[in-house]
């Protein structure tokens, strides 16, 4: 039975569910007009909140452009309570689109708000569950369960029926996830009882499609079809719609596991009516996927249209997985060149969207460090002013004026001192943050993108069908070796730049022969030479020494070389060998192309961590991390380093290292 199918969509579906709040579209149109005349702003702060539960459902953006104003006025304001419900309300929108990173940050605030000062027991159950939800997305079921126990205790000592309900109904999802069926159907049932009681209708139509894919799981087909059938007893209304779809897209593959394709078809055919009119992308995608139900020809419209829908609604995750879906339509259709095409488009989504929530959850927990910094300097001015105060009332006139001379004597130099501290304390964070930035930059895009890459080629090699001859065969294995030794380099460069990072650079220095190391290095690099047509010459004299760590000589060497054949034409040549030196007690080194050059603006930061790497004239790839290295290494040694170019005319790079010790 194809239940795997949907179980992600029927079952995280009820793991959503909160309580509910209707407004009237002119309700709306009242509110948001009021909002920009609203002179005083408690009345501003309700009305956000109004507009946010609206827009949540309808239009999230809009809905996290009213929570995000709404969430700095109750900060000016001081108003913990909608501050808390805000934040919590961002998390829950920033969940829905994706950023789970900073949906996390988001929730722990508001319910740290709420269990430090408000202590509002029903928001802290809503919170947790939510907390619960967000882990159970991300597979985290064990972390998922212990939020949705402790919520469940909450709502038990509130004898909150309704909570317990949901709260039931998150963890039998949770069970089903981790295949335990029984206690997944034990919390349904339990679930089911309760919502008879209090007649929550629309969780029992939930909790019907929950024990029919329960019981499809355990091949009690009729079981679960009956299930289906009660759950869509209750879907009388509009607000039924969503659960109605996935009612009828279970029963539709009941009916298929059964043989009753003419029903099967009937029940898709329904959902897939309802699903169009609510421009429901997910939806689409997942009737789309069925594997006989909807015939081939007929996907790529269904999946285009889905498709057209997500980007409209600007939902980045589900575009990304509908160009996927159909890059693997068109590789079962052998138009590889198409898969390709919605393999790379898909890949290019996954990158924006990771690039957007990294940005975003480190400008928001930079905002949060921001904001416990001024609310602690608020604190500490609230207990001076006290002192002060107590002063003038105990003290006589010329005792008030010594005190507070001294008062702001003392403050004086504490300020310069921590001005002081604030300044060696940004300059350190903004090496950090350059730090980072370039970790991620090379993760996100020098690693991740060629791995991609590499799993989409090894993809089309795997079909059984993949129509390529011997030589198009060969072509993509070069293609792969090649995007695996670039991974491959990176990565070292990465490992050895971050090692420096954390533990610093050893230092083993001797006196050797530099020639040694060179002539390992031309070897190294022979066959890319090959390649290109370029010759490598070595100038430096054969008696040559110096006193350097022989390691770091060998890196700075073999990265430059390899830059010169980076940036080289075809049929040029890379040179190394000595450069006059004033300084008798250091060899200059020069390594010098014919290649490309560099640009006039570029070479003053070329060894910083602000410098990007350009494609090489075969279009080599690097990381920018190699300079950064060659400058740590020589600096070490005592030496220093330098570039002389002109764009066009090729580059001499200059080291130094000692003679002797």
């Amino acid at each position: 039975m194809c239940y795997r199918i949907y179980i992600p969509l029927c079952l995280f579906a009820l793991l959503l569910l909160s309580p509910r709040a209707v407004l009237s579209q002119q309700n709306i149109a009242s509110i948001t007009a009021r909002i920009s005349i609203a002179k005083e702003d408690t009345v501003k702060l309700r009305l956000y909140k109004q507009a946010v539960e609206y827009y949540k459902k309808r239009v999230p953006d809009t809905a996290y452009r009213y929570a995000e104003e709404g969430l700095n006025l109750s900060e000016k304001l001081g108003v913990t309570t909608d501050e808390a419900y805000l934040s919590g309300q961002l998390g829950s929108l920033d969940r829905t689109a994706g950023r789970m990173g900073l949906a996390k940050v988001r929730l722990q605030n508001a319910l740290e708000l709420y269990e430090r000062g408000i202590n509002d027991k029903r928001a802290i159950g809503l919170l947790k569950n939510e907390l619960g939800v967000l882990e159970g997305l991300q597979g985290n079921f064990n972390e998922a369960t212990r939020q949705f126990i402790s919520a469940l205790k909450i709502y038990e000592g509130l004898s909150d029926t309704l909570g317990i309900v949901q709260t039931y109904i998150k963890l039998g999802t949770v069970n089903d996830y981790m295949e335990n069926l029984d206690k997944s159907h034990l919390y349904c049932t339990s679930a089911l009882a309760l919502a008879q009681i209090i007649k929550d209708t629309i969780d029992m139509a939930y909790l019907y499609n929950n024990m029919a894919i329960n019981q499809g799981k355990r091949g009690n087909y009729e079981q679960a079809l009956k299930y289906c059938e009660l759950g869509l007893s209750y879907c009388n209304t509009p607000r039924f719609d969503e659960v109605k779809v996935l009612l009828l897209l279970n029963t539709g593959i009941i009916y298929k596991e059964k043989g009753e394709e003419v029903r099967a078809l009937a029940n898709f055919k329904q959902a897939l009516t309802i699903a169009r009119e609510h421009d429901v992308p997910n939806l689409l995608l997942n009737i789309a996927m069925l594997d006989k139900a909807t015939p081939h020809d007929q996907k790529i419209p269904l999946l285009k249209q889905a498709l057209a829908i997500a980007l409209k609604k600007d939902q980045k995750n589900i575009v990304a997985n509908i160009y996927e879906v159909i890059s693997d339509v068109y590789v079962d259709e052998h138009n590889y060149q198409a898969a390709y095409t919605y393999k790379d488009s898909a890949n290019e989504i996954r990158q924006q969207i990771f690039t957007v929530q990294k940005n975003a959850e480190v400008a928001n927990l930079e905002a949060l460090y921001e904001l416990d910094k001024s609310k602690h300097k608020v604190l500490q001015l609230e207990e001076q002013n006290k002192n002060k105060n107590f002063q003038r009332n105990v003290m006589i006139a010329i005792a008030i004026v010594i005190a507070v001379a001294l008062l702001l004597y003392k403050s004086y130099k504490k300020t310069i001192g921590l001005n002081k501290e604030l300044k060696a304390g940004k300059e350190k964070l903004a090496l950090a943050n350059q730090v980072k930035d370039k970790i991620f930059s090379i993760i996100g895009h020098d690693l991740r993108t060629p791995t991609h890459t590499i799993i989409g080629m090894l993809k089309v090699l795997d079909s059984e069908d993949h129509g390529m001859t011997h030589e198009e065969e060969a072509k993509v294995f070069k293609m792969l070796k090649e995007q695996s030794e670039a991974s491959l380099e990176t990565l070292n460069k990465l490992l050895l730049w971050g090692s420096r990072q954390i533990k610093g650079i050893s230092l083993e220095r001797e006196l050797f022969n530099v020639n040694e190391t060179i002539e390992s290095n031309l070897k190294l690099h022979h066959e890319n030479a090959i390649e290109k047509h370029i010759d490598i010459v070595n100038k430096v004299p054969a008696e040559t020494t110096v006193y350097a760590d022989i390691s770091h000589f060998d890196f700075v060497v073999r990265n430059l070389l390899s830059n010169g054949l980076k940036f080289s034409k075809n049929s040029g040549e890379v040179e190394i060998g000595l450069a006059p030196n004033s300084n008798s007690e250091y060899v200059c080194f020069y390594v010098k192309d014919h290649g490309v050059g560099i640009k006039a603006g570029n070479t003053a930061h070329i060894f910083g961590l602000n410098s990007t790497s350009s494609l090489g004239t075969s279009n080599e790839k690097g990381t920018g991390l190699g300079l950064v290295l060659c400058r740590d290494f020589v600096e070490l040694n005592g030496g220093k380093i330098w570039v002389e170019s002109e764009e066009g005319n090729g580059a001499t790079f200059y080291f130094t290292m000692r003679k002797r010790n």
